[in-house]
C-alpha cells in the first residue's frame, strides 16, 4: 500500500490534487504491521461500522481544512 501511495503522490504532486492518506489515518490507529484493529473486520480488508465512521470523520476533517483555504493554495497531503 505504501508503495502504492507514493506513486500516487508523486503523480499527482504537479497536479494540484488534495492527497488524503486514509491507509496512513489507520496505520496511525490500529499500530504498523497491525494484525488485527477495532476498525476492520478480523482477517478481512472490510471495515467495521466504526472503522466506517473513523475514515468518514477523517474525510470530513480533510476536506473542512480544504474548502477553508484559499483557492489554488497548493497541493496539501495529509498523513
Amino acid at each position: 500500500m505504501v508503495a502504492y501511495n507514493t506513486r500516487a503522490a508523486t503523480a499527482l504532486a504537479d497536479a494540484d490534487v488534495a492527497v488524503d492518506d486514509l491507509y496512513g489515518a489507520v496505520v496511525g490507529y490500529c499500530g504498523k504491521d497491525y494484525t488485527s484493529c477495532d476498525l476492520q473486520k478480523p482477517a478481512n480488508v472490510h471495515f467495521e461500522p466504526k472503522g466506517c465512521q473513523f475514515l468518514a470523520e477523517h474525510v470530513v476533517e480533510v476536506v473542512t481544512g480544504l474548502i477553508s483555504r484559499p483557492a489554488h493554495a497548493g497541493v496539501v497531503e495529509v498523513a
